[in-house]
């Protein structure tokens, strides 16, 4: 799956540079860190911290203007149900164009593509990676 977003979603030509949102801890730095290598504007939150204390908001403790104005947010933390509810909240009250969402068990895919998003599971692609090398 590639992380450019897909054109339209009524962004103007001076938005279509590739702004980015990552919320994660590891594996969100070290995406960030490769799209601000490959020359993007990326923004990232570290999704770790507060988890406990957000209560009913998991989106309180983060970046409202970082969130409004990315036009694709990449959710990646630690845990599949945290990523969901994270993209949820993301996709209920920002306008990104897309929404990319770690998920560790490849058995949550379906239910993450029907919940809108853009499911991308390290397993299934190292899975697949490994037996084209054999």
């Amino acid at each position: 799956m590639s992380l450019s977003r897909p054109t339209g979603g009524g962004r103007t030509e001076e938005a279509e540079s590739s702004e980015y949102c990552v919320l994660g801890g590891a594996v969100g730095a070290a995406v960030a860190d490769q799209l601000r290598a490959d020359g993007h504007s990326v923004e990232l939150v570290d999704a770790t911290a507060d988890a406990d204390d957000a209560g009913d908001d998991p989106l309180s403790a983060f970046d409202d203007d970082a969130l409004a104005a990315a036009s694709t947010v990449v959710v990646a933390t630690r845990s599949d149900s945290r990523n969901l509810l994270l993209a949820q909240q993301v996709s209920t009250r920002f306008e990104a164009d897309q929404i990319l969402v770690l998920v560790h068990d490849p058995v949550r895919l379906a239910p993450f593509a029907a919940a809108g998003h853009d499911p991308v599971c390290v397993t299934s692609a190292l899975t697949r990676t490994v037996i084209e090398e054999l």
